[in-house]
């Protein structure tokens, strides 16, 4: 059997398109379909299957650098490089684990730069940061880092003051006493 359809897609590009057929001889085409478009050329919307396309499946989301937390701290900062080109729609946010499990979640700055309120930090206590990538319904990892905080330094009382060099009398064998 032979069959011609003379049609006008809509636009192919998109999940559904309209067809109008403006004539069918012989046609091959299922009797469902074949009865909506009939001889006179009526429209029917055909629906094609959509592959959605993930923005960031091929985006290198870095490791977030943690500035390193120190005792007695009541935030958190760091900073991740963010790859460029950055696809258009994607933002950022990084997600912190704090000692007691809980999670925060902050965006970044447009410059990757994040601040996490924590509480007071105490010796010994570990501190986990991955940045998350959202595009639309797709997000993207980054990988964890952890930083354990550290002992606040010991700070000497008198480091900065000056003590003057003593100036000394000449001096004779005999003299009982040093002056100056």
């Amino acid at each position: 059997m032979n069959g011609t359809l003379h049609t006008t897609v809509s636009d192919p590009g998109v999940a559904s398109a309209t067809v109008k057929a403006g004539a069918i001889n012989n046609a091959l085409i299922s009797a469902d379909v074949l009865t909506a478009i009939e001889q006179e050329g009526e429209a029917v919307t055909l629906n094609f299957p959509t592959t959605a396309v993930n923005p960031i499946e091929n985006y290198d989301v870095a490791a977030p650098v943690i500035t390193q937390p120190v005792a007695g701290q009541t935030q958190v900062a760091g900073q991740v490089t963010l790859t460029q080109p950055i696809p258009d729609g994607t933002t950022f946010e990084a997600v912190v684990t704090l000692p007691d499990g809980s999670i925060k979640n902050v965006p970044l700055a447009a410059d990757g730069t994040f601040v996490v309120d924590t509480g007071s930090l105490v010796d010994g206590q570990t501190i986990s940061v991955k940045v998350v990538a959202t595009n639309g319904t797709y997000t993207k990892d980054s990988p964890i880092t952890t930083a354990t905080v550290t002992a606040a330094p010991i700070e000497n009382p008198i480091a900065d003051y000056n003590v003057a060099t003593p100036s000394v009398d000449p001096l004779t064998a005999g003299d009982p006493e040093i002056t100056g």
